[in-house]
C-alpha cells in the first residue's frame, strides 16, 4: 500500500488540478486505486469537473470527493481561498460508498440506511465518512458500530463553504444530501486505526451530576452547579496550570468545557473517557449550567479547559502511538497548523474543517461518537 497527498491554491482549477495529478503521480510512480478529492473556496461549487479531472489524468480507479469552507493539506488548514487537497492510495482495499436514509414504510416514520451492504463493511477495517449538514451522522455511525464493531470511524459534518449548497461526489455522481466516504481494509499486517484529540486538559474534580434536566446541570455532587465552577473561574489560576497564571476569570470561561464521561470505571479519568459540551451559560440565581449536549442525572462529568492556542500537538501524539504514515484529517474550527503530524511522519494527509467531527472516544477506542471541538483522524 503507498500513499500520496497534494494541495493546490492555484485560483484557476483546471491549472490547480494538473498540478495535483503531476505530484500524486511522482510520488506514486503509477496510477492511484483511491483518491479523496477535498476543495473549497471559489473551487468549492467546482467539485464535479475538478473531481473528473483528477479521476481521468491520474487514471483514479474510485474516487470520493467533498467541497468544504477549508481544506487541510501539507500540515496546513486553508480557508478564505481557491484550495484542492488530494489524498491518493495504490491499495487493493478501497470501496466509496453514499449513505442515505430512507423511509421504510412502517409506522413511525422509521427510516433504513441506504448505500453501502454489509458484507462491505465486513471485510473493511475503517471507514473515513463526511456528511451534509442535515444528515443525522451521529445515529448512523452509532448503528454502524453497532452492527460492525470492529470499524474504525472517523469523519465529521461539512459545511458547504462557497459553494452554498452541500456537494460530495462518489464515482461520477455528485450528491446534496446523506454522506460520503471511503471504506478502507488492512494490507501488509497494517490495520487502520481512528483517533480523537481535543488537546483539552481536566481541571478540578470529577462530580457526578445530582441534578439535570435536559442540556441544563442544575447541582453536582449535590450542590449546585454554578458553586463548582466558581471555584475554577475564580479561584486560584495557579491550580490550572502553567498557562493559566495569571488569566482573568473571563478568559477561563471562554475556554472552559464540561467533559462528559461515558464509560465509568473506579481508575482515574483520561482525555480519552470524555466528550466535551460547552458551557453555554451560567445562572447563578438558579444555580444552573446550561450546555450544549442533554446530560443525564447520575453522569460523572469534569471540567476542561481547552488550549488558548490550538494545536494538533494531542492529535500527533496519537500518530506516534499509531505508527501513522499518512492520515485524513476532519478538524476543528479555528485549527490554522497541523504541522506536527509532518513532524511525527505523517507524510501523506488530506481533510477539511468539520463542524462537528466524528471520532472515537471511551475507553473502547472503537466507539465513535460525535465531538463538536475535537480534531479527528483516521490513520493509516
Amino acid at each position: 500500500m503507498r500513499f500520496a497527498s497534494s494541495l493546490s491554491t492555484h485560483p484557476h482549477a483546471p491549472t490547480a488540478a494538473g498540478e495535483i495529478v503531476g505530484e500524486l503521480l511522482d510520488t506514486l510512480g503509477d496510477s492511484p486505486d483511491a483518491a479523496v478529492v477535498l476543495v473549497a473556496g471559489a473551487h468549492a461549487g467546482l467539485l464535479a469537473p475538478i473531481c473528473s479531472a483528477v479521476r481521468d489524468l491520474a487514471g483514479v480507479g474510485v474516487t470520493v470527493g467533498a467541497s468544504a469552507s477549508a481544506v487541510i493539506g501539507n500540515g496546513r488548514v486553508v480557508e478564505n481561498t481557491p484550495a484542492i487537497s488530494v489524498w491518493a492510495a495504490i491499495t487493493s482495499a478501497a470501496t466509496p460508498f453514499h449513505l442515505s436514509l430512507e423511509p421504510t414504510g412502517a409506522p413511525g416514520g422509521e427510516r433504513a440506511m441506504r448505500g453501502v451492504e454489509s458484507v462491505q463493511l465486513e471485510h473493511a477495517d475503517a471507514a473515513f465518512v463526511l456528511a451534509a449538514p442535515d444528515f443525522a451522522l451521529e445515529a448512523v455511525v452509532g448503528a454502524l458500530h453497532g452492527r460492525h464493531s470492529h470499524l474504525r470511524i472517523a469523519g465529521g459534518t461539512i459545511s458547504a463553504g462557497a459553494a452554498q449548497t452541500t456537494q460530495m461526489w462518489v464515482d461520477g455522481q455528485l450528491h446534496h444530501d446523506g454522506a460520503v466516504g471511503l471504506l478502507l481494509g488492512a494490507q501488509d499486517d497494517h490495520v487502520p486505526a481512528a483517533a480523537t484529540a481535543h488537546g483539552a486538559s481536566p481541571v478540578g474534580q470529577a462530580m457526578v451530576v445530582t441534578a439535570a434536566v435536559g442540556r441544563s446541570v442544575q447541582a453536582l455532587a449535590g450542590a449546585k452547579a454554578t458553586d463548582a465552577l466558581d471555584r475554577l473561574v475564580l479561584g486560584p489560576t495557579e491550580l490550572l496550570g502553567p498557562q493559566w497564571e495569571g488569566a482573568d476569570p473571563d478568559t477561563i470561561r471562554r475556554h472552559l468545557r464540561i467533559g462528559v464521561v461515558l464509560e465509568e470505571h473506579d481508575e482515574d479519568y483520561v482525555g480519552a473517557d470524555f466528550v466535551l459540551g460547552r458551557v453555554v451559560e451560567a445562572d447563578r440565581l438558579q444555580g444552573t449550567i446550561q450546555t450544549d449536549r442533554d446530560i443525564a442525572v447520575g453522569t460523572a462529568v469534569q471540567f476542561h479547559l481547552m488550549p488558548r492556542d490550538p494545536a494538533c500537538t494531542a492529535l500527533a501524539a496519537a500518530a506516534v502511538a499509531c505508527r501513522a504514515s499518512t492520515a485524513l484529517v476532519a478538524a476543528a474550527p479555528g485549527r490554522h497548523d497541523l504541522s506536527e503530524l509532518a513532524e511525527v511522519g505523517v507524510d501523506a494527509m488530506a481533510g477539511v474543517v468539520c463542524t462537528s467531527q466524528v471520532g472515537p472516544a471511551g475507553r473502547r477506542l472503537g466507539r465513535p461518537h460525535l465531538h463538536t471541538e475535537a480534531d479527528t483522524a483516521l490513520f493509516i
